[in-house]
This record gives structure tokens, sequence and C-alpha cells, in this order.
């Protein structure tokens, strides 16, 4: 450890620490010895019978220690660990940037989304705006959930801040975005493929969407093109869009042709449907935007297929969708469309190169 608590409540830095005075855990209020690493450098460890396992790692100190000292280095007046006792809360770091106060949290070890609420909400009493920036456990694989925990706003787009402690530097990421499945490789047609192929190998998992699908007649994975989730984004559900494109669309099967209603009812039936993650870090109207983009994408496609007829005040159902008969037909459309695709592509790529050697010419 790199911070003690003096006799007097005071946080002291293991380089100001004196081996005649008494220190404890700000943490846990054990009590605490000066050793020297086999490197030669002081710190602060917990008496040996002491059964506190403070939570502490080697990661979080070097990390901590290494954003204090390139917060320094910027002129932002950064301070460790200090206490904030009208939240009750320690940030990491403290600083100021261009007379704002900025807390860093420097997260190295799982938290909730509860914790993370809660911290968030005692900044803003305070008028502190908070970054959080991750460590190593988060650099893995991270699923839908954590990425919405920690997702940050920056000069209008999302992130999230990792800290490399090899070379020092903040990290900003922004490559989250993906298409149901992870399929956010390729031209749309590998995309639109490889995602009924998901689905076609899940239908003999229990699954209540795939057997939601059998009990109104249809194969999940023989749903129309327009279904497909084709569009990378940030993730902004549990369970994948186009499994919430598929339930909304066998849902609206059940209902009559000609039906309306009004547009506040359609809005808010389609966003009841979806598992939406939340989003602490970011302020309210960000979030609705990222939904509200979702659900309108949904209803292009919908229109655009003349699933739906919609004006300013009314949704009215036009008509059931078309599924494909077989797996082989879906495949055999994506073929088609793909190739005549290619075909546009390579026609429009020879009429520009002949525009371009005309111009020349001329």
């Amino acid at each position: 450890m790199q911070i003690g608590m003096n006799d007097h409540h005071e946080l002291v830095h293991i380089k100001q620490a004196r081996f005649n005075e008494r220190y404890i855990c700000p943490e846990c209020s054990q009590s605490l010895i000066i050793k020297i690493s086999q490197n030669g450098r002081p710190f602060f460890a917990h008496y040996h019978h002491s059964q506190y396992l403070c939570g502490e790692s080697k990661n979080h100190e070097l990390g901590k220690t290494q954003i204090f000292q390139w917060a320094n280095q910027r002129g932002w007046t950064p301070q460790l660990e200090v206490y904030l006792p009208a939240i009750k809360q320690r940030p990491d770091i403290l600083l100021r940037v261009n007379n704002k106060q900025i807390a860093l949290e420097y997260q190295c070890s799982p938290l909730s989304l509860a914790k993370i609420k809660a911290r968030n909400r005692g900044y803003q009493i305070q008028g502190i705006s908070v970054r959080w920036i991750l460590g190593p456990r988060y650099q893995r694989k991270l699923y839908f959930n954590k990425i919405a925990q920690f997702t940050q706003q920056y000069q209008n787009r999302l992130y999230l801040y990792f800290w490399d402690s090899t070379t020092c530097r903040l990290v900003y990421r922004n490559d989250f975005a993906t298409c149901s499945f992870n399929a956010n490789w390729g031209s749309i047609w590998k995309k639109i493929r490889h995602q009924t192929n998901y689905l076609q190998r899940r239908r003999l998992v229990s699954n209540s969407l795939i057997n939601f699908a059998y009990q109104n007649g249809r194969i999940a994975s023989c749903c129309p093109l327009f279904v497909h989730d084709i569009q990378k984004r940030w993730p902004v559900m549990q369970q994948p869009i186009m499994k919430w494109r598929l339930q909304t669309l066998l849902m609206m099967e059940k209902w009559p042709i000609g039906k309306q209603v009004t547009l506040k009812y359609w809005q808010q039936w389609l966003f009841n449907q979806a598992d939406w993650l939340e989003f602490p870090c970011l302020d309210f109207q960000t979030v609705e935007q990222l939904r509200l983009q979702t659900i309108n994408d949904w209803q292009k496609s919908l229109v655009k297929s003349r699933i739906i007829i919609m004006d300013r005040e009314t949704v009215i159902y036009h008509q059931r969708p078309h599924w494909f008969s077989s797996i082989e037909e879906k495949y055999g459309e994506i073929q088609r469309l793909a190739t005549r695709n290619r075909q546009i592509g390579s026609t429009y790529d020879r009429m520009m190169g002949y525009e371009r050697r005309r111009k020349s010419n001329g």
C-alpha cells in the first residue's frame, strides 16, 4: 500500500511516512507497518497477525501511482485518496482541470451497478465530475452489461477509458459497437448469412424465442431479411437487437390487419419489449437518444417493408411479413441479392472509370 492514515486522521503517502509514527489503514482501520521491498522501495503493510485482506491489489496501487504522476505532469494538482466527509467517499485521485474538480476512479476489481450509481450520485451532490478508468481485469472480453456500466462520453462520442500500465498512458476505446451475435465483419450479405446460421444452429436448443416462433408456425432462421441487424451500434440491450426485432415481429403477427394505435403507444410498446442496459455514467438525454435511435431504425425497416404505415400521430398494422418457407430458399435469395449487388458495383466502377478517363482526355 502507498497510503496510510496517521493519528491526526491525515492521509500520508509512503514517501512522507516516518518510521517512528503510527499509521492505520484508511479502509479497515487496522494497524500498518512500514516495510522495504526487494528493490529498496518502502510500502505500508498490515501486521502479519491481521486477518483483514485489503481490497488494494498490486495492479491498483501501480496504476493509481502512475495516474497520479501522469496528472501531476499536466499541472492538474492531483491529490491521492482525499476523504470527502459530506458523502463519505474517497476517490482514488481528485484533481482540478480548468477550475473544475474531477474524481478519477481506477477500477481493477469487480464492481456492482448499484455501487457505481451510489458513487456517481455522491460526486454529483458535491458538484464533482467523475471518470472511471479501467484496469487490466477489464481489458479482456467485456460483456454488454459491463460495457454499459462504464460507458462515458467525451466530445459527443462514447468511450471506455483504460489505463495501460506498460506505457503509462490513458487509452480511449470506442470499438465496442457491434451487430447481433457479433457478426460485425464482412459485407451485409455475409452478416445476414452468419446471423441466419446462428439461428439455425440454435433451433435444437431450448430457447424461449425459438419456441415462440414455432408456436406461431414460424422458423426463426427463416425470418425476413429486413429483421436482420446489420448496423454496428453501441450495445443498448441485454439481448442481441435481432432477438428483440424477432420477438416484436412475432407478437405483431397476432394483431388483426388494420389495427391502429397512437404513435406514443406504439413506441412505448416497443420500448417495453426490450431489456435495456443501464448507463450510470451517461446523462439521461444521451441514454434516451441511444434507445430511441434503436427503436427508430426498426420502425424504418417496418415502414419500408410495408408492415406498418406511420404518420405523425398513428401507426397502422398494414400487412403481415413474408417469411421464407425453407432455409434453402433464404440462402438462395441472399446469394441472388449478393450477386446482383456485386454486378451493380462492378458496373458503377466501370462507369466511374470511363468518366475519369473522359475528363482526363478532354
